[in-house]
């Protein structure tokens, strides 16, 4: 395999490695990346006031606008 000669001659891997291993990888990931964005987003959208010349909706603590420092987050 082109891999296994450059390996060989000292050189890096070629980047047709990529394509050749693409099918014998799982994408446990995809989910879990999707969900964690889609919450990040949500928590923006919550935060973020609609009036664009004001940061935060009202009643958001400017300081610990995710409420990390209470304890409560969102």
């Amino acid at each position: 395999h082109g891999a296994q000669r450059a390996a060989e001659q000292g050189k890096g891997y070629p980047d047709v490695l990529e394509a050749e291993l693409e099918s014998l990888l799982d994408n446990t990931w995809g989910d879990t990346a999707k969900a964690l964005f889609n919450n990040w987003l949500g928590l923006v959208y919550q935060l973020t006031n609609l009036d664009r010349r004001q940061q935060y909706m009202p009643g958001t603590d400017k300081s610990d606008p995710l409420g990390l420092r209470n304890g409560n987050p969102g």
